[in-house]
Order: structure tokens, then C-alpha cells, then sequence
């Protein structure tokens, strides 16, 4: 099963990015490790008020870094999550995101459809510019932060 992963660059800015560089990169990921973090809360908040049921508890934030170095905010569902019926509704996310056919026996004939029911992908679209400003005021507060302590 393939993992599906939204994720949004800070580009533009080049006054910061310029500014960013310039600092040792443990400064420069410290301060942007803990920038990313607000913008992607403000789209998990979005992705939360428009999933449907109890799907609405499994999603997280989560702040990485990749082997380049690059930070990023990881939006996602969490398949540990378990609701008062038992089920796990982390693993049928992307189903509901996307929409996906009904069949009653594996490999059978298709019986049905359901729609998708899209929230993930309109809470970033719609929070984007928001996001990327929260990014960019915590990255600016934290560079100064970082400047006076030197």
C-alpha cells in the first residue's frame, strides 16, 4: 500500500533564504525545525474541520528533516488511532480522500463506487498563503533570536 504525502516549499523570500544560508546549517535547520511546524498546524487544523467522522482524530503533525537536510511539515493520518467501534480509520484515509471502488470479493467484479471526499487536498489549498506566513514570521522571530544569542 503507497503512503501519499502532502508537503509545500517556502520559496520566494530571498532576503530570508539569503539570511538562512548564511548561518551555520545546524543554526539554520534549528531555526527552520522549529518554523515549519506553525504553518503545518494551521493546515492540519483545516484538514481536521473538513474530514468526515472520527477521521478527524487521526490526523497529526509531524516535523522532519530529509537526508539533504531539507525541513519539512508532514501532515498525515495516524493508523494508530483506534474509534469507540474499533476500527482504525488512519488506514482507509487515502480511500475516502480519493474515492475507490466497491467489491465484494477480492480481485472480483466491481459492485459499486464511492465518490471521493476530498479534505486534505482543499485544506492546503485553502491555507497555503496562511501557512507559509506562519512559516516565515517564526522563521524571522527565530532568526533574530538566534542572532542576539551570538
Amino acid at each position: 500500500m503507497a503512503f501519499q504525502s502532502n508537503t509545500f516549499a517556502l520559496l520566494g523570500d530571498k532576503e530570508l533564504i539569503a539570511k538562512l544560508s548564511a548561518l551555520e546549517k545546524t543554526v539554520g535547520a534549528k531555526i527552520m525545525t522549529r518554523s515549519v511546524a506553525p504553518g503545518a498546524r494551521i493546515v492540519a487544523r483545516a484538514a481536521k474541520a473538513l474530514a468526515p467522522g472520527s477521521l478527524k482524530q487521526t490526523i497529526r503533525v509531524r516535523v522532519k528533516k530529509n537526508k539533504i537536510g531539507q525541513v519539512y511539515g508532514r501532515i498525515y493520518s495516524s493508523r494508530k488511532y483506534v474509534n469507540k467501534d474499533g476500527e482504525k480509520p488512519g488506514y482507509y484515509a487515502h480511500l475516502i480522500e480519493k474515492g475507490h471502488v466497491i467489491r465484494r470479493v477480492k480481485d472480483g467484479p466491481v459492485v459499486g463506487k464511492a465518490g471521493p471526499h476530498p479534505f486534505m487536498r482543499p485544506a492546503i489549498d485553502t491555507n497555503r498563503q496562511a501557512a507559509l506566513s506562519a512559516v516565515r514570521d517564526r522563521a524571522r522571530s527565530e532568526l533574530e533570536k538566534e542572532a542576539r544569542a551570538l
